[in-house]
Formats: C-alpha cells, structure tokens, sequence
C-alpha cells in the first residue's frame, strides 16, 4: 500500500493504540496483583516508584480499566480522567458506539458530532466541569455566553504566608490563597500542577 496514503497510516495507528490500551490494562491487573501481596508500606513505596514513570491519575485510569470501571478505549479521552471514569458504563459505551450528540462548538453554535469527532473543549462541554452523565445543551457551558472574558497574562509569581501573589509587566496584580488552590482544584489537575512544579 502506498505509505503516501491515509489510509495506509490510519490501521498503524490503530495498532499502536490497541497496544496502549492493552498496556494500561497489564499495568491495572498488575497493581491490583502487588497490592493483594504487599504489605501497606511497601504498596505506597510501590506508587511512589511508579509515580516516576505514571501520573496518580494514570494509575488510577489503569485499576479502573482492570476491574471494568472505565473502558479502555476512552483512556486517553483528551479531558480529566475523573470525568470518564464517573460516567456509568451504559454512558461511557454511547461515547464508543459513534453516537452523535448535540455539544456547543467553539463559534457558538451547536453541532450533532460523535465522541470522535469532538475537540477536547467540546468533550468537555459534553461531560460537564464535574463529570458524572452526559450533559444536554441547555447544561453545557456555553462559549462566550458570559460576554467578553479579559485573561491577564502574569509574569511574575511570589510565594508569601501562604498567599501566591502574581503581577503583569503593566503592574496589574492577583493573588490567591495556596488552600483556595488546593480545595478548588480537582485531583489530577493539583498532581499535574505538582508535577509541572517538580519538573
């Protein structure tokens, strides 16, 4: 076949995506095997190691496709794993099935598109900010509905008594208190902040 062809690269990317999926599998089914055979100490020495190679949210993804919680296929799904995997198995086969749902588009509009066929903040929109069913129209938010949103790009970031403050090059300042940020932000997004933080 021709490899100047899409359709010559579509079935390798298929392959290589049938391998993760059966990776996360093996990795789910083996965390759940060490942890019925290590001790307590020794299974929270065992994530930390992971943690080197797999984020908590990856591992968390890997035990759910193990015990049949989150189908494989929908791991990555481009949105927070929490929101997939609180979705019930009825709702997460609609998203495989090629099933198409009303989801507001990024020119505000609202189009019919599969699972598939959706941008990741079309996902989002389709599964809501927390997650947990598949969301209608009138639920999902809606771009640009709260009119003109004005984004401050801060360059600087100082850490004081347990207040983050951040200014702009035009001086323009925030700030926020570190236990605002950790009882706002969900799981994985403060791992991936911790992450971003250590790297």
């Amino acid at each position: 076949m021709d490899t100047h062809s899409l359709e010559y690269w579509k079935p390798v990317f298929d392959r290589i995506a049938a391998a993760s999926f059966l990776i996360m599998r093996e990795l789910g089914e083996k965390l759940l095997e060490a942890e019925q055979q290590l001790s307590g100490a020794d299974t929270k020495a065992l994530e930390e190691y992971l943690l080197h190679t797999w984020t908590h949210a990856d591992l968390k993804a890997a035990r759910a496709i193990a015990t049949g919680e989150l189908k494989e296929e929908l791991f990555p799904a481009g949105v927070r794993n929490s929101k997939v995997l609180s979705l019930t198995k009825q709702d997460q086969q609609r998203l495989l099935d090629g099933e198409e749902f009303p989801v507001w588009g990024n020119d505000a509009r609202i189009h019919r598109k599969t699972w598939y066929d959706m941008s990741t903040d079309e996902r989002n929109r389709l599964l809501g900010k927390k997650g947990g069913r598949i969301h209608p129209p009138d639920e999902q938010s809606r771009p640009g509905a709260s009119g003109v949103v004005r984004v401050s790009q801060f360059a600087r970031a100082t850490l004081v008594d347990d207040t983050l403050s951040m200014s702009t090059s035009s001086g323009l300042r925030g700030e926020i208190q570190v236990g605002i940020l950790k009882a706002t932000l969900e799981q994985d997004e403060l791992e991936m902040l911790i992450e971003k933080l250590q790297s």
